[in-house]
């Protein structure tokens, strides 16, 4: 795995999903990262069609858009925001990744890198850059697809990104050992207690086999986080 900014070796990256897809991933150890061209914000892949459309020097890449793959993760501990735009159902579940084992399981064909937030001018003058560079390459082009507009910062995201040209579906199923790799599971805060409970043990069962700490998100428990005051 190959890593844009060298600081993240040392971040510690989460992966927020409704609980069905941490299910999947215990039961078949796989990651699943999804088509870069099925996402549905219009921003998303915008700056490479335009160097596409735009500059001919990058015409020869104009493939490489429905090859790409993505995984979004985040170095945010926890938001609000976060659980209501991932589990808008209360069944939310953060993952804590083990990014050594993470990295130990993917090729260098995996890249993985923060998402850099800039103004709308910052971002013309990249598109300038990127008419006048006359030396062209796939990287450069994967760097437009961890670009984002400053209104999106608070997301801190992280993405992990491949190409596979064989894949013709909309995911790409990455082999894992998702026991490894997931060191601890929190549960969504607006989850019922007993169901709660009910989850936790399941994933402790003979069925899912996960050994790594599992807890409750006490966000909307002030008595609970203030209790040894």
């Amino acid at each position: 795995m190959r890593y844009l900014d060298s600081s993240l070796k040392q971040a510690t990256l989460y992966r927020y999903v409704p609980l069905y897809r941490l299910l999947e991933v215990l039961s078949l150890n796989k990651l699943a990262l999804m088509k870069t061209s099925k996402w549905e914000d219009p921003f998303e892949g915008f700056l490479f069609d335009y160097c596409i459309r735009e500059f001919p020097q990058w015409h020869a890449f104009r493939d490489l858009k429905t090859e790409l793959f993505c995984l979004c993760l985040s170095t945010d501990m926890e938001k609000d925001q976060i659980w209501r735009a991932y589990a808008s159902n209360r069944d939310g579940v953060r993952m804590k990744l083990y990014l050594s084992a993470l990295e130990s399981a993917l090729g260098e064909e995996f890249v993985l890198g923060k998402v850099s937030y800039r103004v709308v001018s910052a971002i013309e003058e990249l598109l300038r850059e990127y008419r006048d560079d006359h030396a062209p390459s796939e990287d450069k082009l994967l760097k437009l697809f961890f670009l984002k507009r400053k209104g999106f910062k608070s997301d801190q995201e992280v993405r992990l990104l491949t190409t596979d040209a064989s894949t013709t579906g909309d995911v790409k199923s990455v082999e894992i050992d998702a026991r490894a790799v997931i060191a601890e599971v929190m549960f969504d805060p607006r989850m019922d207690g007993s169901l709660y409970s009910s989850y936790k043990d399941l994933l402790k069962s003979a069925v899912y086999g996960f050994r790594g700490r599992i807890h409750q998100s006490q966000l909307y428990s002030p008595a609970k986080v203030f209790e040894n005051i």
